[in-house]
């Protein structure tokens, strides 16, 4: 009898699954592209990385020139650690937007989580190339950037290099510890090679 009634259960349970997939597919077979990505952006800030990607995806499907989902989807990989699809889905959308200085350093990062340097300082170069004149909400000052394109720099043991932009990082923020301490240790470097 009370395997039976494991059985039944799992019946239940499994048929319950099914109908939700069915309602969920048919449900997102009626949403705009932009009302996608907004479910796929609400998944994302609640960390259901995998849903939100799905959405994202979607999104594409319908509008398949939708740089927001690209970035978006790039995102959503690069919280899952998934780096080389997040790489990918940043430069789909800078294929689209080549103006937006922040994806070229959050491929920069990834670039450098994989220890690819050159291709890390050469998309900080182009976010410090192209960042807004204006201060923005988003980076009040651009110091940090300095500060990871001399950390590449260092990891090259390029150290005069980075010892620039060390020192553009204190320039714009004289508080920064970090950036005093990386400029003192690669002028030690520096002198010992």
């Amino acid at each position: 009898m009370k395997l039976n009634r494991v059985f039944v259960f799992n019946r239940v349970l499994f048929l319950l699954v099914i109908i939700t997939l069915c309602a969920n597919y048919f449900y997102s077979q009626k949403l705009t592209a932009e009302e996608l990505f907004w479910h796929g952006f609400e998944h994302h800030c609640n960390k259901r990385y995998r849903k939100a990607i799905t959405y994202f995806t979607n999104a594409i499907k319908r509008k398949p020139n939708y740089a927001a989902a690209f970035y978006a989807r790039g995102h959503s990989y690069n919280f899952q650690k998934k780096i080389e699809l997040a790489i990918n889905y940043y430069t789909k959308y800078l294929d689209l937007n080549s103006k937006d200085f922040l994806a070229y350093v959050y491929r920069g990062r990834c670039y450098e989580e994989l220890e690819k340097y050159e291709l890390a300082i050469s998309d900080y170069s182009t976010a410090l190339n192209i960042k807004p004149k204006e201060k923005s909400l988003i980076r009040p000052d651009y110091s940090n950037l300095y500060l990871v394109r001399g950390d590449a720099y260092f990891k090259l043991e390029k150290y005069a290099e980075a010892i620039v932009d060390y020192k553009k990082a204190i320039e714009i923020n004289p508080k920064s510890k970090k950036a005093d301490k990386k400029y003192k240790e690669a002028n030690v470097l520096l002198k010992r090679q």
